[in-house]
């Protein structure tokens, strides 16, 4: 499964990252007005579904940006299937959620 040339891969990770904060901190502010309890984890803390919302919606929002952009025909064009455009906008959030997760719950 070919990966578009570098200069576009890097445009559609940064967008995705530039989607994923926003979204993180909105899920994260969401959170901490949630009263919580003595024995309660941190409210930086997001559950799984709520990670895992997160996920789904920036990389659905970065995949919105590039239909907007006609990208996705692009791409297609080079000979690039939807499906690795849709893991490419996925990537990056996946790994900063997997990240904040792990840093956030030690």
């Amino acid at each position: 499964m070919p990966l578009p040339p570098w200069r576009f891969v890097r445009a559609i990770l940064l967008r995705s990252t530039l989607i994923w904060i926003p979204l993180r901190l909105v899920a994260t502010a969401t959170n901490a007005m949630v009263p919580r309890g003595p024995a309660d984890p941190s409210p930086w803390a997001l559950s799984p579904s709520a990670i895992l919302a997160v996920l789904v919606l920036a990389t659905w929002l970065t995949w919105i940006d590039c239909a907007r952009r006609s990208e996705i025909v692009f791409h297609n064009n080079l000979g690039v299937s939807r499906v690795a455009l849709v893991g490419l906008a996925g990537a990056l959030p996946l790994l900063y959620s997997l990240i904040v997760a792990t840093v956030v719950r030690l």
